[in-house]
């Protein structure tokens, strides 16, 4: 079997996403990836794994949307690379699957129907955000603290989504059966849409940080910052905690503007803050998780899948999330962590208090922790691709192959 996978996206968590899935299927089938020319995972895939830069890079992370800091001159033209979707042909695989959707990225879905990718080969994709095909309004499908220029941009980018060709998907993956009920909603016949959680990202452990070790007090607040997350409420908790139980610091990590309101509190309180307002490298990622007793999700919106989530688990880091989609089960439920209102500093603080002083709770978490590291491995991921990729080419007798482990 040959699966080709389309990465589409070069920053943010999606690479590092197909960088593990693509990883994990070299061992079941011969893996190409059609990717930006420069991504935040290059480094990461395996050598089994063959990368094909095909597309100019977008330059454009959610954070940079938020902020309206992109040129769209250059992100027209790096979209018209997105032609080389033609060289699929020359791969002929017997699937192609892309990492996020087609629709996410209009050239995409573009040129996919104008080459008749769909036609020739199966298509699957991932939804790892899905929303609700309606008009998207603030404090109903949208974050209350969505501006209003990225309310107005998503909804244009779902009207220019139904003015493209509809592609003829094979499949569809999603990580929550939350996501699948919403696209059911959205048209989607539900038999064609399988869940299939989000791998625990393994990727990072390859870089050491032995000498690194859990800091009793330590709060992390890692990933892009952006106006759907409440960095405002965890910088307005944090003094809160340090008056339950004294010393206490919280590690605030990732590129994006932070709230007024959140660097007032933190330039207030220097003492119980340290900043890193940057794109965090691989190499370092680790060792923020290692030195974290706890991690705080403090998403006021969340329509799939945290990365985050996965990293914390990743590395034993119990989670404070907020009570929003599915992070009640996957995080309280499982017995992770713990769930919050995200809109008021005071149940946060006693959450995060409670994580940090509470050394029986904390261990049971981690301990929680690594029983869905194994249900949520990589190597599982694989295996339910592999089975939906044998039910679409059975539909498909033309291009049916059995997948076969490839030698190491």
């Amino acid at each position: 079997m040959k699966v080709l996978y389309v990465l589409s996206q070069d920053s943010g968590g999606l690479p590092h996403y197909a960088a593990e899935l693509a990883n994990a299927m070299s061992h079941h089938a011969e893996v190409v990836v059609l990717k930006p020319f420069e991504t935040t995972a290059d480094e990461l895939f395996d050598d089994a794994v063959d990368r094909v830069e095909a597309f100019e890079n977008l330059d454009i992370a959610a954070t940079d949307l938020y902020a309206g800091d992109w040129n769209p001159v250059a992100a027209f033209r790096a979209a018209l690379s997105y032609r080389s979707l033609a060289r699929i042909e020359s791969f002929d695989p017997d699937i192609v699957h892309f990492t996020s959707p087609a629709s996410m990225f209009p050239q995409v879905q573009l040129f996919t129907a104008l080459y008749g990718i769909d036609d020739d080969y199966p298509v699957i994709e991932t939804y790892h955000d899905v929303l609700p095909n309606k008009l998207l309004r603030r404090g109903e499908e949208l974050a209350a603290s969505e501006p209003l220029s990225n309310v107005l941009l998503d909804n244009v980018m779902k009207l220019g989504h139904r003015a493209l060709p509809a592609l003829d998907r094979a499949h569809t993956v999603v990580h929550t059966e939350t996501n699948r009920d919403t696209l059911v909603y959205n048209g989607f016949d539900r038999s064609d849409v399988s869940v299939v959680p989000h791998g625990m990202y393994e990727l990072f452990s390859q870089y050491d940080h032995a000498d690194v070790s859990v800091e009793p007090r330590t709060v992390l607040c890692f990933g892009q910052i952006v106006p759907t997350k409440a960095h405002d409420i965890v910088a307005k908790a944090i003094p809160l905690v340090a008056e339950r139980i004294g010393d206490v610091t919280c590690v605030v990590a990732g590129s994006g503007d932070l709230p007024e309101e959140a660097e007032r509190v933190i330039d207030a309180h220097p003492e119980l803050f340290e900043v890193e307002n940057r794109f965090v490298p691989n190499e370092e990622v680790g060792a923020y998780f290692r030195r974290a007793r706890v991690s705080v999700l403090p998403h006021q919106r969340q329509n799939g899948h945290s990365g985050v989530m996965t990293i914390s688990y990743a590395y034993g880091t119990p989670v404070v999330a907020a009570d929003v989609a599915d992070f009640p089960r996957l995080v309280e439920e499982s017995g992770c962590g713990v769930v919050v209102p995200m809109d008021d500093p005071e149940p946060l603080a006693d959450a995060l208090a409670t994580v940090l002083t509470d050394d029986d709770r904390w261990r049971e978490m981690r301990r929680n922790t690594q029983r869905l590291r194994e249900e949520f491995s990589w190597a599982n991921v694989a295996r339910e691709h592999v089975e939906i990729y044998r039910d679409v080419l059975d539909d498909r007798p033309e291009r049916t192959v059995a997948a076969r482990p490839r030698s190491r």
